[in-house]
């Protein structure tokens, strides 16, 4: 049987969490940034996927762990990152936190500093549905012009004015127009959009997929079953905007979509290989089979397509997750991509 194997980069996510009270004292406010720099150094030389790239630099000599962690990075690395807020970054990879309920691409004027968003989606029901629509242009934020610096604003909860903008022949000019949206939690369910459409004597089903979440597996399941019951014969799935997220939704998507009498409960799915040192350890003790091995699980929604196809549209921003999903897909059926390159994490 094909497998896809994962060359493994590591996604570390540490809390920097320290007491409520600020203590103004900075040989304890060093030495917590000391043992914080040593937590992240030991974990990228037990973990990371080039743990014999990383440079000798001692936890001690810099007092910003955020920093020291992207100087231990290797230069090949564009995808590993720290957070001083784990809940809020779960949440967001579970679709259940603080949010906007918007998808955003990004792009900056020529010649100049200057950036503008584009507005990719919006959730039903959320903030953003209210005051934006596919295809806006943001061009302020707070009055002032989008630079680079201001992007990461954009998704950060809170308040936002906005200024908005439009497309004047291959320029974008600002409207003068201005909206407010706050933040609010909110679950955003991945499943955007399901349709159906018949092309001679094909039932095509559609469906847009923007976060793989195992929390809205049952979503999963609830579209493919209407999917089943139409009699679709085809499955275009698109994930021209998704960022990857969690291994049990990838799992759970592939076994409803693998044809049924390969998509066995327990059956191989995907390997992992992890770095050089890990892999000897994993594959030595069979308690840590989960870590290398991925299987098929049992749906309940399986499409058992009567064609074995499947087209997936893609971006840039097909990415992770996704990316896997991809590679595990055309190891069992056939797989046409519509669109262009992915994003590109390391997968063979």
């Amino acid at each position: 049987m094909n497998t896809s194997k994962i060359l493994f980069s590591l996604f570390l996510v540490l809390s920097l969490l320290v007491s409520c009270e600020k203590d103004n004292n900075h040989s304890e406010d060093d030495e917590l940034a000391t043992r914080m720099n040593q937590f992240i150094q030991s974990n990228l030389s037990t973990f990371y996927l080039w743990y014999d790239e990383i440079p000798d630099i001692k936890p001690e000599s810099e007092k910003d762990p955020k920093e020291y962690f992207k100087a231990l990075l290797s230069s090949k690395d564009k995808w590993s990152l720290i957070t001083d807020d784990v809940d809020e970054f779960l949440d967001e990879m579970e679709g259940t936190g603080e949010t906007y309920g918007y998808g955003l691409a990004y792009g900056q004027f020529s010649n100049s500093k200057e950036c503008f968003a584009v507005v990719q989606y919006v959730y039903p029901g959320s903030p953003a549905a209210e005051k934006l629509k596919r295809g806006d242009i943001i061009v302020k934020l707070n009055s002032q012009n989008l630079t680079e610096d201001d992007l990461n604003k954009l998704t950060k909860p809170g308040t936002l004015r906005l200024g908005l903008g439009k497309r004047e022949g291959n320029a974008i000019g600002s409207t003068g127009q201005t909206v407010t949206i706050t933040s609010r939690k909110m679950d955003t369910d991945p499943i955007l959009i399901t349709k159906l459409f018949e092309l001679g004597n094909h039932k095509i089903g559609y469906l847009m997929y923007t976060l793989f979440s195992k929390t809205f597996n049952s979503s999963i399941a609830k579209a493919f079953n209407e999917f089943k019951e139409a009699g679709i014969t085809d499955l275009v799935l698109d994930l021209r905007y998704n960022h990857g997220g969690d291994d049990e939704a990838s799992t759970f998507l592939c076994s409803a979509i693998v044809p049924k009498e390969k998509a066995i409960e327990g059956t191989l799915l995907s390997k992992e290989t992890w770095n050089t040192p890990c892999q000897k350890i994993f594959e030595s003790d069979p308690q840590y089979d989960g870590l290398l091995n991925r299987f098929f699980v049992e749906t309940n929604c399986n499409l058992d397509l009567p064609s074995q196809k499947i087209y997936i549209l893609t971006t840039r921003e097909t990415i992770s997750a996704s990316e896997y999903t991809i590679a595990c897909l055309k190891a069992f059926m056939d797989v046409e991509l519509v669109g262009t390159q992915t994003y590109g994490k390391s997968l063979e």
